[in-house]
């Protein structure tokens, strides 16, 4: 992926992706810019926080090392909504007319993708239960030890949403 240096009227400057510039500018703006870059190596656009900036596409005869060699840019803090899947023993009773059935039934069931039928029942472990309680008050208590939780898949139910830039000049966009 091309690489390019965005260097704001304030002075700072970023070395980025394509893909980290498609989020630093307005779409309107970046649908046009590929073609400038390509034909004069520089562009002038306004970025999404309202500076306006020049882009200049970089190249390996000027001098430009890949992305991955380079000081890492400031890392930004995100937050998301997400339904946390855990590990639990527990065991299934269903009625069906076939072992491949019954399983059908219980994915869907505890999937949410149908209401259980007549017979159906789930029954977790008291022992499980217990140490599963015991690991998240520690958890909750020492947010650093959540992988004793058993995590076993995660769902992000929001989209991620930015909070603030840590430790880094302020965020482009």
């Amino acid at each position: 992926m091309s690489n390019v240096r965005i260097v704001a009227e304030d002075g700072a400057e970023y070395t980025v992706t394509m893909l980290t510039l498609s989020r630093r500018v307005p779409d309107d703006i970046f649908f046009d810019l590929p073609s400038d870059l390509i034909h004069t190596r520089k562009a002038t656009a306004t970025l999404t926080d309202g500076r306006q900036a020049d882009v200049f596409l970089l190249f390996p005869e000027d001098g430009f090392h890949p992305l991955s060699e380079q000081p890492a840019l400031p890392l930004r803090d995100y937050q998301a909504d997400v339904r946390l899947m855990f590990d639990m023993p527990g065991r299934v009773r269903v009625r069906a007319a076939s072992e491949e059935e019954a399983r059908g039934i219980i994915t869907d069931v505890v999937r949410n993708h149908r209401n259980p039928p007549e017979g159906f029942a789930i029954g977790l472990d008291g022992d499980a239960i217990d140490s599963f309680t015991i690991k998240l008050e520690a958890a909750l208590a020492n947010s650093h030890k959540h992988r004793t939780l058993g995590v076993r898949d995660i769902e992000f139910t929001s989209p991620l949403t930015e909070r603030r830039l840590l430790g880094g000049p302020p965020s482009c966009g």
